[in-house]
């Protein structure tokens, strides 16, 4: 009974602190996640290949992952209605990017494998960096 108890109690605290920092790991819930598992609306991004490992979901721009993310990505989840511009360095900079469709599934490969640093719903003028434009930055 009191095993119990600690466990739920863990498992709580647990949720509690991810869901404050408004991204909760899949990981933190279920100590087994399906392959390529997101929920809709989302972008996720997983620690394997093949949508396997830890994941992380992100429904919002995100100039610069959680510093346990940044450079992690092996595999890529994209069950958004946008395509999603995924980018090798903080705050949308630098030339190289990645684009990802809606409702996509993809491997990493070459040198964005373990590489994203930050992700950007793809604006109507299309993907762009901080260092090509346009001047007054992302919406």
């Amino acid at each position: 009974m009191v095993r119990r108890v600690v466990k739920h109690l863990a498992l709580g605290s647990a949720i509690a602190v991810s869901t404050l920092s408004g991204v909760l790991p899949s990981h933190a819930v279920e100590a087994q996640t399906q392959a390529w598992a997101c929920r809709d609306q989302q972008i996720c991004l997983y620690s394997g290949p093949a949508g396997t490992g830890d994941s992380l979901a992100v429904t919002a721009d995100t100039p610069q992952l959680p510093p346990d993310w940044d450079d992690r990505a092996r595999s890529v989840r994209n069950t958004t209605d946008r395509d999603w511009c995924l980018y090798r360095s903080p705050h949308y900079s630098g030339g190289d990017r990645l684009e990802v469709p809606p409702n996509t599934a993809i491997n990493l490969t070459e040198h964005f494998d373990e590489s994203i640093s930050s992700l950007l719903a793809k604006p109507d003028i299309g993907c762009w960096s901080s260092t090509t434009g346009p001047a007054h930055g992302p919406r």
